[in-house]
């Protein structure tokens, strides 16, 4: 005689239902993990950025490289780049900062996304995981990152020296940004993680939209900076830390202007020319 017992559908439904609740409770310990790991692999890369940065630096006498500007440069390969991919800091920074290894200005995505040389020479400038501060770190001779205003010694006359281009200049370094975590317009409108500039929330107008970040938003509309990782950005400053910041922290325009962080004022705008001597002299 077989005693076998088969399981009764209430008792299938039971297990079913059991394995279904274990589900839901590690898909977001599974994803959280992966998150933390993206989070860790970018501050990292975060730091290499920076130390590029400073490489750059001990090689032109304390300068800060150039956000944006249009000189040649060549890619790993030794060939020339064009415009406006030979414009964007990645490239002039990638020799700095690793060498030929480009992997290192993406935190978030892979190299192998992209199919033939130029449109890979093309995706490393445009869309690196940072964003560089170009307009008020560096420099950015097109204008585009600063509503137009570029830095010359014309604007500089009727601004105030808004833009460093040493990295003695800075009043206040550990808190002044230099890159942070950034998002694009892709293909067929899709966002993506990466863009080589992030905006301020002000220059003379504002910039950033009033309302809270919306991850489904544009990405100008916070200045192409990305909350990532739970509402916050990865962000490094000028003097070499990084860290995790929320969007309160970054609508603070002392973290983002020299001028800014010299008169004390988070809303700062473009205006009356400030520099630390008409400061002194109001004293």
């Amino acid at each position: 005689m077989n005693n076998r017992r088969a399981f009764t559908l209430i008792e299938l439904l039971v297990v079913i239902a059991i394995l279904g609740i274990l589900s839901a409770m590690l898909v977001p310990v599974v994803t959280g993990a992966l998150q933390k790991g993206r989070m860790v692999r970018e501050k990292a890369c975060g730091r290499n950025l920076m130390i590029g940065l400073f490489n750059y630096a001990a090689d032109h006498d304390g300068a800060i490289l150039p956000g944006y500007r249009n000189e040649p440069v060549s890619g790993p390969d030794g060939r020339m780049l064009s415009f406006p991919a030979s414009a964007r800091y990645p490239w002039r920074l990638l020799p700095y900062a690793g060498g030929t290894d480009k992997k290192i200005m993406w935190a978030t995505r892979v190299s192998a996304d992209l199919t033939d040389a130029s449109s890979e020479a093309y995706a490393v400038s445009v869309s690196p995981s940072f964003g560089m501060n170009t307009f008020f770190v560096g420099g950015d001779d097109s204008g585009n990152s600063g509503q137009g205003i570029r830095p010359t010694d014309a604007n500089f006359a009727r601004f105030g020296t808004f833009c460093i281009t040493r990295i003695e200049q800075a009043v206040n370094p550990s808190r002044q940004i230099v890159f942070a975590s950034a998002r694009m317009l892709g293909d067929k409108g899709r966002i993506v993680p990466g863009y080589f500039m992030v905006q301020a929330p002000a220059v003379v107008g504002n910039l950033w939209s009033s309302a809270p970040f919306d991850p489904d938003a544009p990405p100008a509309r916070h200045g192409f900076v990305d909350f990532r990782y739970e509402g916050r950005a990865v962000v490094a400053h000028l003097d070499g830390h990084v860290e995790l910041l929320g969007e309160t922290d970054l609508r603070d325009m002392r973290r983002w202007s020299n001028l800014a962080a010299m008169a004390d004022d988070p809303d700062h705008r473009l205006g009356r020319r400030v520099n630390a001597i008409d400061l002194l002299a109001d004293k």
